[in-house]
């Protein structure tokens, strides 16, 4: 079952697309399956920013989380991009087949 986790962030459209461009490349390297960002166009977080990453199941999820909390350059990535742009919320999905 795949694990979708959406996070929603504040920001300037530049700040958010070169964080997001420099996150994108090692959390897939670390082990997601997928990354997308996109912005909300529509509702009262309109103007927001969403990141999308996929992984394939929970042993994914939580190998990948175990690396990035590892990984030099992903932490310093978040750090860096912390002081531009402001994490709001985060949610897990879990998929069901159907």
């Amino acid at each position: 079952m795949p694990i979708t986790v959406v996070s929603r962030w504040t920001g300037k459209k530049e700040d958010v697309l070169r964080n997001a461009g420099r996150a994108k490349p090692i959390v897939l390297r670390l082990g997601a399956e997928d990354y997308q960002v996109a912005q909300i166009t529509t509702g009262r977080e309109a103007g927001q920013w969403i990141i999308v990453v996929r992984y394939r199941d929970w042993p994914s999820y939580a190998q990948t989380a175990q690396a990035m909390a590892r990984d030099e350059e992903y932490q310093r990535m978040l750090a860096e991009g912390l002081l531009t742009t402001v994490l709001q919320e985060r949610n897990m999905y879990v998929g069901c087949d159907v």
